[in-house]
């Protein structure tokens, strides 16, 4: 329970691995948490942890108002500000879910759509792909090799 006269609402704006590890760790310690992402996946992947999930943007602030944020004790904002954000390609993979996400680029996701059985495509507001989800990747495909082909990359991360 929070300690007495503590903050007893918190709001978490972002629900990447900070966010979403921030109103997990409050809900568990039994704090009212209202958390929001533009992401349905990440919303519905935290919905049965605390009091209130929502799709939403951050920035939006008659959506906010409508959750009463603003009645909130405190706030946690885990977004990406989007004019620091590259347009980089990242391969997220969850061994929890056994899904593979390829995050094309950093705009925000504002539709699903499945294209296949199992695959998701998530597009921008003016309708570009931003991202694809592969469920149950692992049975899909071999995820113990990443093999590229002339493909002009000029840095590498792996962590």
């Amino acid at each position: 329970m929070p300690k007495t006269g503590a903050p007893r609402r918190v709001a978490v704006i972002g629900l990447g691995r900070f966010g979403e590890s921030a109103a997990r760790t409050l809900a568990d310690l039994g704090y009212e948490v209202t958390a929001i992402d533009i992401d349905e996946r990440r919303v519905a992947a935290i919905a049965d942890r605390v009091t209130l999930a929502a799709q939403g943007a951050g920035t939006d602030e008659e959506m906010l108002c409508s959750l009463a944020v603003d009645q909130s004790d405190a706030g946690i904002v885990g977004q990406d500000n989007n004019w620091r954000r590259t347009d980089r390609m990242k391969l997220h993979y969850d061994a929890e879910t056994d899904s593979l996400y390829i995050d094309l680029n950093a705009r925000p996701s504002v539709n699903s759509t499945e294209i296949a059985d199992g695959v998701v495509l998530d597009v921008d507001a003016d309708d570009r792909p931003v991202g694809f989800d592969i469920q149950h990747a692992s049975e899909a495909l071999d995820l113990s090799t990443l093999e590229t082909e002339a493909l002009p990359v000029s840095r590498l991360k792996v962590s």
